[in-house]
């Protein structure tokens, strides 16, 4: 039995495969806010022109 999810990524696939995981999951979050950001100034020059 494993005593943490540290404990099995280490016995399973090994410390590199968690660096790996962490990497791609960042750049998925990176590009969700760019979205909500570019999102919001799109928003606010329509209200702009609609002035």
């Amino acid at each position: 039995m494993y005593s943490s999810t540290l404990n099995w990524i280490n016995r399973t696939e090994g410390v590199a495969s968690f660096y790996r995981r962490a990497a791609s999951s960042t750049f998925r979050s990176t590009g969700s806010a760019a979205i909500l950001v570019l999102y919001r100034k799109f928003i606010t020059r329509i209200d702009w022109y609609e002035k």
